[in-house]
């Protein structure tokens, strides 16, 4: 850097702080001047704190530009289509759709939600949507870039994973050269640092920046830049030229193998810089979308922009709709995964930011009341137990112990027993178990194999040499042929023996455990044939379970909690918070004269409705449908609650 220079720090928003404090200060030495570039609504820093940039914008500390450059809509662009300029592809006012792709939406105005809803809408009207299950649809795009590129256009297909993105890239390579659009002669082929080989017709991207090499112009190589290979015969050097601007480059062949990667597809972090013509870009029913990532994969093409969600197989589909309700139609899942990605904004804060928010939300009134809270729960967890332990057998009170409400319930308890002793001692003694199991025999077996199959697939073999685990089933022949049965349809490799005292003992991989956990969680969610008390070495399935989930990203995103919460199914933390404060609120009212009272049975009453809002929001999360169906006829059979509802 020189005195009075200017140093631009484009795509500055995914700059790291320490990089940035470093740059700035070699300018500061230097007498050099900075400035960032870049979309702060775009993609953060991945490799440490970053944010200066959004920073910038949201204290208007910067300048915006003020025109679109790169979209097109010039009807010759279109020429070679199947229907022309006539084609409702072409769109001339996607640039403006940009910018409302940019900003997104609020999900708390629904002004705002309508417009986002319109915004999805004009995206399907240009046929800019496509939907499918994860295979098929990953094929549509394939497909689609494969069309464009017969007709002379650069395109990139933007995928979910590094993985994926390879063998992408590897399918276009083969089938361009198999079709005699790119350079087949091993002889003239080189290497790219992905590990795959290129010739002429080949489309690659800069991965490093590298000031050596340059254009015929002058300028110099940086990461991003997507090129097509024009000639690769003297062996050392690839002529290419630049897909942005049509400029000529000699690239090394060795800068190849080192910092260059097939281009015609990319992850949406590795697409962010890079312009082709017409672009697909795809998101795997599992992949989480937030509006930065939908509009920097929405804004890479000149000429069209596509969107392909894809969706899980239909009896995924159905089960998922059976649990949780979810919809089924993979238009509609598309269309909704679109607009809840315009009202998803990932908000990138500096440093000082996150500490400011921090200190704020250390003295928060909310956050002390939830700490008093847990506090008194803390306090109340022994006695809670004992009350239990005095109506309930030891099993019930485990169930509830280890449950993910507990801690809810132990800061209910102390507050319901402060109000009124003798009420909250009656409510908890009710039977912990408030559902009833009536799902047919086939349908649990189809359901508790489903659940199996999906650890299965998710698991990552690691090449250990695999241990067994043993539990006992203390169950009628019928049941244990069932159990025996499930586990030879999901494909889970088993022992099965009988103990001296006639109990049935299966072993299994510990790597399966995940798998046999969720097929038996599922059947206890359903029926009542098999519990926790009927096997011996539950405790130890469960730990081993939990261990392989954890130790294995991809079974970690697949499993969901299965087995049931006691402390939220038994309905004690509802019941005891709308019972006994509902009872307060009804005796307070009774006695108009008691102004105290009075002032107390309101704040309980809405204290209890907080509360019940909370229990409903962790109950929805672990039970089916049956089992929310059970809380809220339940919740209505509560002594004074009619009148609050």
């Amino acid at each position: 850097m020189k005195p009075g220079q200017l140093v631009i720090i484009d795509e500055a928003g995914m700059v790291d702080t320490r990089v940035l404090v470093r740059i700035t200060g070699l300018a500061a030495q230097a007498g050099a001047r900075i400035i960032m570039t870049g979309d702060p609504k775009q993609l953060d820093s991945v490799s440490g704190a970053g944010g200066m940039l959004g920073w910038a914008d949201r204290h208007d500390a910067c300048r915006h530009l003020s025109s679109i450059w790169r979209f097109t809509a010039a009807p010759d662009k279109w020429a070679l289509d199947p229907q022309g300029a006539a084609s409702a592809r072409r769109w001339d006012g996607e640039s403006r759709a940009t910018l409302r792709l940019r900003d997104g939406g609020d999900p708390l105005d629904e002004a705002s939600v309508k417009a986002c809803r319109a915004l999805v809408a004009q995206y399907a009207a240009h046929d800019r949507i496509h939907w499918g299950e994860d295979p098929d649809i990953e094929e549509t795009a394939y497909r689609m870039c494969i069309g464009w590129q017969g007709i002379g256009k650069t395109t990139l297909l933007i995928a979910g994973t590094n993985e994926q993105v390879r063998d992408i890239n590897r399918r276009f390579i083969l089938e361009r050269r198999a079709a005699g659009k790119s350079e087949a002669d091993p002889d003239r082929l080189m290497e790219l640092m992905d590990g795959l080989s290129v010739g002429a017709g080949d489309q690659i991207v800069c991965r490093v920046n590298d000031h050596d090499i340059r254009s015929h112009d002058g300028r110099s190589i940086e990461n991003g830049m997507a090129f097509r290979i024009l000639d690769t015969s003297d062996g050392t050097t690839a002529r290419v030229r630049s897909l942005d601007d049509g400029s000529i480059w000699d690239i090394p062949r060795g800068f190849l193998e080192t910092g260059c990667k097939a281009g015609y597809a990319a992850t949406i972090h590795g697409s962010q810089g890079m312009t082709v013509d017409r672009c697909a870009a795809l998101f795997p029913a599992q992949a989480s979308l937030s509006c930065n990532l939908q509009y920097v994969a929405g804004t890479r093409g000149r000429e069209e922009n596509h969107f392909l969600y894809g969706c899980e197989p239909e009896e995924q589909r159905r089960t998922d709709h059976m649990l949780t309700g979810a919809e089924t139609d993979p238009r509609r899942i598309a269309l909704d995964r679109m607009e809840h990605a315009l009202l998803t904004h990932p908000e990138t804060l500096t440093a000082t930011e996150t500490r400011d928010t921090e200190t704020r939300n250390r003295y928060d009134l909310k956050r002390l009341i939830h700490e008093h809270d847990y506090a008194a729960g803390l306090i109340a967890g022994p006695h809670l137990l004992a009350m239990l332990a005095k109506t309930h057998d030891q099993a019930a009170v485990e169930k509830i112990k280890r449950s993910p409400s507990f801690e809810w319930l132990r800061g209910t308890w102390s507050r319901a027993w402060t109000a009124d002793p003798k009420r909250a001692l009656a409510i908890i003694s009710r039977p912990p178990d408030a559902r009833r199991h009536t799902t047919g025999i086939d349908r649990t077996r189809s359901l508790a194999c489903q659940a199996a199959r999906t650890l299965l697939a998710g698991r990552t073999p690691d090449g250990r040499e695999d241990t067994r685990i043993t539990i006992t089933l203390d169950a009628g022949e019928d049941t244990v042929g069932m159990l025996t049965g499930m586990l030879d349809d999901t494909g889970i490799g088993h022992t099965a023996s009988t103990t001296p005292d006639g109990r049935t003992g299966i072993s299994v991989e510990t790597r399966d455990t995940p798998a046999l956990k969720a097929m038996l969680d599922t059947w206890m969610q359903c029926r009542d044939d098999i519990s926790p008390d009927l096997i011996d070495g539950w405790a130890t399935l469960r730990a081993t379970a939990r261990h392989e989930t954890r130790q294995d990203p991809e079974l970690a995103r697949k499993a969901r909690p299965t087995e049931p919460d006691w402390a939220a199914t038994s309905l004690i933390a509802a019941t005891i918070i709308l019972g006994v404060l509902a009872g307060i609120a009804g005796r307070a009212a009774a006695a108009p004269r008691l102004h105290q009272q009075i002032i107390w049975g309101l704040a309980a009453a809405v204290l209890a409705l907080i509360q019940a809002a909370v229990i409903w929001t962790i109950a929805s999360r672990y039970l089916p449908i049956t089992g929310i169906d059970t809380l809220l006829r339940h919740m209505l059979h509560v002594p004074g609650m009619p009148g609050i509802l």
